[in-house]
């Protein structure tokens, strides 16, 4: 504030002998005030920077350790999925099984049955494990698992796959992550088996009602010739044909040694012997497969799926790029850092400290300076009051009685100041 305005303090003409004082106001903030005042309250600043400085080492002493390990995943190549090919037109390709990898490695149901398969609530939890939880309280430990698992697509490389970890320690880092990436690896294989066997079934399923519609439609056909038999066998008997005709030669009997061609007239004229004798056979037929043409192929491909053997050490659902290995350095806490947002914390609560007293003194001086003020504008009042008696009652004033009074208003003036 500064204090040094000539016109700070106003006086009326000395010849009226009214003296009043103005006290004019000043806002401004003086920098070089700040300053120093900053400057006096060297010590309050030094003393708090060094007390968070030394409050942030302790804090990046104390934190534990966090370790991050990463390994890098890439889809598998044909000759890790070379069983499932053993069907045509089967769901599984590399394509497809890497799909369901990324799929599965995201699931939260998977990683809930990992969570709990590695019994990694006991070590979120700390403290006494023998408490039974309830569902809530493991799914905020759950929660917390999901907090230091991270999954993730490179940005140049949409196939390549990256799943990280953090941990305690670095060894626990790397051996966690290779356990989950065999874990989901595992459960993509056993459902691309489920889905090969679910193929393999569906195709047996597919050649069986082949067969079966074949089959009916065999002993159908069979059926409808014996009945077409026996029409033709009651017209023979009507006509009393016993042998075969010809009927390119009206009707006439056929020669013996003379090949009879069946489709070339009606059935009737091969006469009631030939068809007895086909009736009787179609009859007496139980099965009709040695007459289907198309049956032994599929009964063919029916014992093929059948002999499809899955090598299940062969599978593999990734292709391993990186394997996680222990880091050598550890990703939190970032102990500088942690040190230098300290000391600048420190800087910063102690400036702010020593603005705060600064300006509860001057608030205090102020007070004092205005109680001051008013105590010697109450002086100066009853000292007006005083000459105005005088000169009513007809006292004299001299010039040495006003220069006595100058010097005290100007003794006033310099005591407000």
């Amino acid at each position: 504030m500064n204090t040094e305005n000539p016109h700070r303090y106003q006086q009326v003409p000395q010849g009226s002998y009214q003296p009043a004082v103005h006290y004019i106001q000043d806002d401004e903030i003086d920098l070089l005030d700040l300053f120093r005042t900053l400057v006096r309250r060297w010590k309050t600043i030094v003393v708090i920077t060094v007390l968070c400085t030394a409050v942030a080492i302790a804090i990046a002493l104390l934190t534990p350790p966090v370790f991050k390990a990463t390994t890098y995943l890439l889809p598998p190549l044909k000759k890790d999925i070379q069983t499932f090919s053993q069907i045509s037109g089967g769901s599984v390709s590399a394509g497809s099984i890497y799909t369901d990898f990324v799929r599965n490695a995201n699931s939260l149901s998977i990683k809930r049955a990992f969570f709990e398969q590695e019994s990694l609530g006991a070590y979120f939890r700390g403290g006494n494990a023998s408490e039974p939880l309830t569902e809530s309280e493991i799914y905020a430990l759950f929660e917390r698992f999901l907090g230091i698992l991270s999954i993730g697509a490179d940005k140049k490389n949409s196939e390549l796959l990256s799943i990280s970890m953090e941990w305690g320690s670095a060894d626990g880092a790397a051996n966690l992550v290779n356990k989950y990436v065999d874990f989901v690896a595992q459960i993509t294989l056993d459902q691309a088996i489920v889905n090969f066997e679910n193929a393999r079934s569906t195709k047996l399923i597919s050649i069986n009602i082949d067969i079966a519609a074949k089959r009916k439609t065999a002993e159908q056909k069979r059926l409808r010739r014996i009945v077409q038999l026996q029409e033709a066998l009651a017209i023979a008997k009507t006509l009393n044909i016993v042998n075969p005709l010809d009927s390119t030669s009206n009707g006439q009997p056929v020669a013996k040694g003379v090949l009879f061609e069946v489709s070339s007239g009606p059935q009737y004229y091969r006469g009631s012997r030939a068809l007895n004798a086909e009736i009787h056979t179609l009859s007496s037929r139980v099965d009709d497969d040695a007459f289907i043409g198309e049956l032994s192929g599929l009964q063919e491909s029916i014992e093929r799926l059948k002999l499809i053997v899955l090598d299940e050490a062969s599978l593999n659902a990734i292709r391993v790029d990186s394997p996680a290995i222990p880091p050598l350095s550890r990703v939190k806490p970032k102990r500088s850092l942690i040190v230098v947002l300290g000391g600048i914390l420190g800087v910063m609560l102690g400036v702010m400290t020593a603005l705060f007293f600064a300006f509860v003194a001057s608030q205090k001086k102020g007070s004092d300076k205005k109680l001051n003020a008013e105590a010697t504008e109450s002086e100066l009042k009853e000292y007006q009051l005083l000459m105005q008696q005088t000169q009513g009652n007809g006292m004299p004033v001299t010039e040495r009685r006003r220069s006595e009074d100058r010097r005290a208003m100007e003794q006033a003036e310099k005591e407000m100041s």
